[in-house]
């Protein structure tokens, strides 16, 4: 696994898409971090943190409303690869799609709209509708 975030997003994508109610997920202080933005907006309904012989995990509960995914899609912008950052113009710009942006700044992981309120840029790290 080379990247935990994109395998993180996509799991939760795949278990919303065979319509389950649990997924368990690796455990990194930055995946933490962004399952907790989701948590806060709305998009899966609980995530905690597991030991297990020493070793941390995540399990996340997904969300549904009236049978219907919280999440339908996700785009991840930024990969090790190729990275995309967006100035705190551009951030603004972001606001008037459909669904939320996440972005790492300087002051920490945030939504595009707690990144246009505090006025800062940053990376953009991916799309969720």
């Amino acid at each position: 696994m080379n990247y935990t975030l994109a395998d993180f997003l996509i799991r939760i994508k795949n278990a919303y898409g065979a319509s389950r109610k649990n997924v368990d997920l690796p455990y990194s202080k930055y995946v933490e971090s962004i399952g907790q933005i989701l948590v806060k907006e709305g998009y899966i309904k609980n995530i905690t943190k597991n030991v297990e012989d020493g070793k941390p995990s995540l399990s996340a509960e997904l969300l549904y409303r009236s049978r219907r995914p919280a999440m339908s899609d996700v785009v991840i912008v930024s990969k090790p690869s190729i990275r995309r950052y967006l100035n705190k113009s551009e951030v603004k710009k972001t606001l008037h799609q459909y669904g939320m942006s996440i972005v790492s700044t300087s002051q920490g992981i945030m939504t595009n709209k707690g990144a246009a309120e505090k006025n800062f840029g940053g990376e953009l790290i991916c799309k969720i509708s």
